[in-house]
């Protein structure tokens, strides 16, 4: 699985563009915040769990691999 969410790296002319321009409120995690969305998914059944970002950093992934 592959979640994906924008960084409080997001530049601020960035920030004002999807938010004011195309009216695209934004929901802004940070590294430990990412992680927190696996919570609810029970340990033995995850393989590998990592946080990805683009080279900008704009942009985090966190991929999660099922067991099995």
């Amino acid at each position: 699985m592959l979640i994906g969410n924008f960084s409080p790296k997001n530049p601020p002319d960035l920030k004002f563009a999807m938010e004011m321009l195309y009216d695209w409120v934004l929901i802004y995690r940070d590294e430990k915040h990412m992680y927190r969305l696996a919570d609810g998914i029970p340990e033995a059944e995850i393989a590998e769990m990592t946080l990805l970002e683009e080279p900008l950093g704009i942009n985090y992934f966190l991929k999660i691999v099922r067991q099995g």
